[in-house]
């Protein structure tokens, strides 16, 4: 389990309803999230600046896949010039609204499970194992 954040996710998923929709996901392996996971919420806010932009050849991909909304990947590495040189990856994600507490998007931080080692591919925490401490401070 790691923490994970919003890159950008169908609007509808900001309020109650019934389909899972696709988001972009970022998350890390890096303990310097675990003791401050605001890290990464600032790494996807820069990378989702690049949304749309002409940009550097590193950068460029990201900004076409943000752009795109409709592009699938996993795993991607971000680069260290984006991330401060913490390790984090792009994934593209389905938000299962069962997994969410209340089933919508309240904050874009949530614990994140990624076995990167056997897959690309990962989930949101279900929130029935979420801390009250953690809703509190973070949701």
């Amino acid at each position: 389990m790691v923490w994970g954040t919003l890159v950008q996710a169908n609007s509808k998923l900001f309020s109650p309803g019934l389909d899972d929709l696709p988001a972009v996901i970022l998350y890390s392996l890096d303990e310097k999230i675990d003791s401050n996971p605001k890290l990464i919420k600032k790494v996807a806010k820069g990378l989702y600046s690049l949304k749309g932009k002409q940009t550097d050849q590193d950068l460029q991909e990201f900004s076409d896949l943000l752009k795109s909304e409709r592009t699938n990947k996993w795993k991607i590495p971000v680069p260290p010039r984006i991330s401060n040189n913490i390790q984090c990856f792009y994934t593209t994600a389905l938000i299962v609204r069962d997994h969410l507490h209340k089933g919508y998007l309240k904050s874009g931080l949530f614990p994140y499970l990624a076995c990167s080692e056997k897959t690309k591919v990962g989930i949101i925490l279900p929130s029935r194992y979420w801390s009250e401490r953690f809703l509190k401070k973070y949701w």
